[in-house]
């Protein structure tokens, strides 16, 4: 069961603890209205979407108080040439996509893996989303 964890409090804006479903929310306000998001078991994975909501929505990152892991995954996204799939990655549930493939916000990366003999085995780590549904299917093809 995942609980808000006790006494720690984010203090980034765009950030809040939903206690109906037990999740991490991110939020952006654009034209006074506000904006969900998505929402994420682990905080980090709410802050990067923040972070990535700010870059789309507004055109630049205006947050400045940040984790260390939020900071690295705002490195990638001013170094990127092309920070659409980041944003889109980070953005996006977990689970939407490609059967196999999950985004890490804690690492910043995309997770291919399978599912086999009912045990879930880690292909591994990819920065594009397209390297860990290659992965994926590759796999899907040896077995």
């Amino acid at each position: 069961m995942l609980t808000k964890p006790v006494k720690v409090r984010y203090q980034i804006k765009g950030m809040r603890w939903n206690k109906q479903v037990n999740k991490w929310q991110a939020y952006i306000t654009v034209l006074n209205k506000e904006k969900s998001l998505g929402r994420f078991d682990h905080g980090i994975d709410a802050e990067c979407a923040r972070l990535a909501g700010e870059l789309k929505y507004w055109g630049e990152i205006k947050s400045t108080i940040m984790s260390a892991k939020a900071k690295e995954f705002r490195d990638k996204l001013i170094a990127a040439d092309n920070p659409h799939w980041l944003m889109e990655a980070a953005i996006r549930s977990p689970h939407v996509g490609t059967e196999g493939v999950r985004w890490n916000g804690r690492d910043c990366l995309w997770v291919a893996y399978t599912n086999y003999d009912n045990e879930l085995r880690l292909l591994g780590k990819y920065i594009k989303f397209e390297d860990a549904a290659d992965r994926v299917r590759l796999e899907n093809i040896k077995c």
